[in-house]
């Protein structure tokens, strides 16, 4: 039931329809706060508020991810999608710091050689 959930809730943002999909994420995470699926849900849920343009509420939601689940798979690119919000709201220091944490945690990611792409254009 909860694979099932979590794809339903995904499949919302594959068409498109990101705002119901953010609804479906939060329930889930209501009703199954534990399961394994729970960082992706958060780091799913952040792309769709990404998509809509809601930075704040996009950034909450990888940095809960990051707060809870640092060990997740998801943690990286995050953190990169973290960056593109502190971008996006203007705040280029805390981008910058943030890509530099990219690279120090997890150095031979695709995210760190992407943060170091970054990192160069910001500079």
């Amino acid at each position: 039931a909860e694979s099932r959930a979590y794809e339903a809730a995904c499949n919302l943002c594959k068409a498109d329809k990101h705002q119901n999909a953010i609804s479906a994420f939060q329930d889930f995470l209501k009703k199954c706060p534990e399961s394994v699926h729970a960082p992706n849900v958060h780091y799913e849920m952040g792309n769709a508020y990404l998509a809509l343009k809601d930075y704040k509420n996009a950034l909450l939601g990888f940095q809960a991810l990051l707060g809870k689940y640092s060990f997740s798979p998801k943690a990286p690119d995050a953190m990169l999608s973290v960056a593109d919000c502190q971008q996006e709201l203007k705040d280029t220091p805390a981008a910058i710091k943030t890509l530099k944490q990219i690279i120090a945690k997890y150095p031979g990611s695709t995210a760190a050689s992407e943060a170091k792409k970054r990192l160069v254009l910001l500079k």
